[in-house]
């Protein structure tokens, strides 16, 4: 019942005494008063109910949303999420968290399969020989050697984070030889966070000599990286390296470690004794330094060769030089140093990228020089003393179909020249990018014809990853395609 309900029952109650005051004047005023009173009672009486009923509401409505965080206290600690962990997708990684955000934890990984086909011909092959290619074909005269197959190139697994506080961090990969199958750990380190602008981190981690070895495996423009970045590139190395955010432009990065792909899966090449750690590494020292400059866009921008429609106008500029030297008495090599000596290795490479309108370019100078011990032996590539070898590269892609459908081509030439031999490989790459949805789905296809004999050395261990064999010829194409997805 509501006030003005209970203002008209008071006002008829009040009139109905009125007339009986009037109709029986009899009355005593005493009478009169008792009346009044109960009135007034009854009034109170109907206030506390109308009262009563609205706090009987609240009540309810503070029950509800009780039972509510109740619920919800059961279903976190039925997850076995305790003192209100998170977990899920944040648009960038699968991740679990604390409530205060000391501890993380993030999932990715990265999936490539392809199909290889490879066409070459081998030293002392004719076309008209009745004898066929065993095995590789390297010694056996016969016909042009074709090869072909399926392979699973990467499987990745990374978990990343921090621990204790967000300055802490961590970065673990899992990653299988696709050789051999085993599972191995290229990527290990610990950081640390100093400032704002400083951070440092040790452990097992890419080397930051060349700009498209620091592009991830799943941001690449073609199925695989260059013979250029294979040749040359660091590939993973095992120590100590430093970043320092300059200013907003310029961003300065430099290592000390065991040396160039010391850190590699399967690779003995820089350790010296067969083992692992300190002992079986190949160099007295290798230390590395980087400049990168942002001429306009986006840090962000630089992680992938790829121009989407989301993305600024970008344009980067870096360089970078490393020095090796030999470790003094070892029995064993070193990928690029010789056994036993205090060969020196001097490496420099400028590079530029550059996205607009639905396309990207890049472009990259590497060179070596490489000065060995006249008394010892030479070192894996079979350079002799004072050595200069260099290579550039370019490449670039537009999207026919913004965000859908790219075509791209890559240029390269080297020059691998010494005192024993010489070599000019040269090769062009050009193939289509479908992005399902972008670098997470994607399908690949792309063809490189070699113009130049490809060393052994260089189609081998250097340039694993880039399915090209070796020739003395010319003559040799390969045809790939691939499936990537990222999560």
């Amino acid at each position: 019942m509501n006030s003005r309900k209970l203002i008209a029952l008071g006002g008829g109650l009040l009139l109905g005494v009125a007339g009986v005051v009037h109709a029986d004047a009899t009355t005593s005023n005493d009478d009169l008063r008792g009346q009044v009173e109960a009135l007034k009672n009854r009034v109170n009486e109907l206030e506390g109910k109308q009262s009563q009923n609205w706090l009987n509401e609240q009540r309810a409505e503070e029950v509800k949303a009780l039972v509510k965080d109740v619920l919800a206290d059961a279903d976190t600690r039925a997850s076995l999420m305790a003192n209100g962990m998170t977990a899920g997708h944040n648009g960038q990684h699968f991740f679990v968290a604390s409530e205060n955000n000391d501890f993380l934890l993030q999932f990715d990984g990265l999936l490539q399969a392809r199909y290889v086909y490879n066409h070459r011909r081998n030293a002392g092959d004719s076309a008209g020989s009745a004898f066929a290619l065993s095995g590789s074909g390297d010694a056996i005269p016969g016909p042009r050697d074709s090869s072909s197959g399926f392979e699973v190139a990467r499987t990745e697994i990374d978990l990343s984070g921090h621990v204790v506080n967000p300055a802490w961090t961590y970065m673990i990969r899992l990653e299988t030889d696709r050789n051999g199958g085993s599972l191995g750990v290229p990527l290990a380190w610990i950081g640390y966070q100093a400032t704002d602008t400083v951070n440092v981190r040790v452990g097992r981690f890419k080397g930051i000599f060349m700009r498209e070895s620091l592009v991830d495996d799943g941001y690449q423009l073609a199925v695989d990286r260059s013979v250029t970045e294979g040749v040359f590139g660091a590939g993973f190395v095992q120590g100590l390296v430093g970043e320092w955010d300059v200013t907003d432009m310029v961003h300065l990065m430099a290592s000390v470690d065991n040396g160039l792909h010391s850190g590699d899966l399967g690779n003995n090449f820089a350790n010296a004794h067969g083992t692992a750690g300190y002992q079986g590494a190949g160099t007295d020292f290798s230390v590395t330094g980087r400049v990168d400059v942002k001429v306009m866009g986006d840090w962000k921008e630089e992680q992938g060769f790829a121009a989407f429609s989301d993305e600024e106008t970008a344009l980067f500029i870096g360089a970078a030089v490393n020095y090796s030297v030999a470790e003094t008495g070892n029995s064993g090599g070193g990928t690029f140093l010789a056994s036993g000596t205090n060969d020196k290795d001097l490496r420099y490479t400028v590079d530029a990228q550059a996205k607009m309108a639905n396309a990207n370019i890049s472009a990259a100078f590497v060179g070596d020089t490489f000065n060995a011990d006249s008394t010892q032996n030479a070192p894996v590539f079979i350079r002799g003393g004072g050595a200069q070898w260099y290579a550039w590269e370019v490449q670039g892609g537009y999207m026919v179909v913004p965000d859908k459908f790219e075509v791209f081509a890559r240029y390269e030439w080297l020059n691998l020249q010494d005192a024993i031999s010489q070599s000019h490989p040269e090769l062009i790459t050009a193939g289509v990018n479908y992005y399902v949805a972008k670098h997470r789905a994607k399908i690949t296809l792309d063809a490189t014809w070699v113009l130049q004999a490809l060393p052994a050395g260089i189609a081998g261990s250097g340039a694993a990853n880039t399915d090209l064999l070796a020739s003395t010829t010319s003559d040799q194409a390969m045809v790939r395609g691939q499936v990537q997805l990222m999560f």
